[in-house]
């Protein structure tokens, strides 16, 4: 080994807990683990309330889908996670 990048072994088997099967396959901006505690989560959740309301469902309907509560629908809509309320994406 030589310490270059392409010598370096890299796992690309996804993120299963979050339901995405590879690396190559993932809606994420940036990896996971890239980003802080939970992040990844709320984002993904964020992600899918978008696509349910763009495909017209209401927020109460989304939220009964995703199994979240009507309070979380808002939190990502307004692209709010964490404690304090600080925005640290959007959607």
């Amino acid at each position: 080994m030589t310490g270059l990048p392409e010598d370096t072994h890299y796992e690309v088997g996804g993120c299963p807990d979050l339901g995405i099967p590879s690396c190559l396959a993932c809606p994420l901006p940036r990896c996971r683990y890239d980003l802080q505690s939970g992040e990844a989560r709320a984002l993904l959740q964020a992600m899918r309330l978008k696509v349910l309301t763009d495909a017209g469902r209401t927020r109460d309907e989304a939220a009964a889908e995703m199994g979240v509560s009507r309070r979380t629908v808002y939190r990502l809509r307004n692209g709010v996670h964490g404690r304090g309320g600080k925005k640290r994406w959007t959607t």
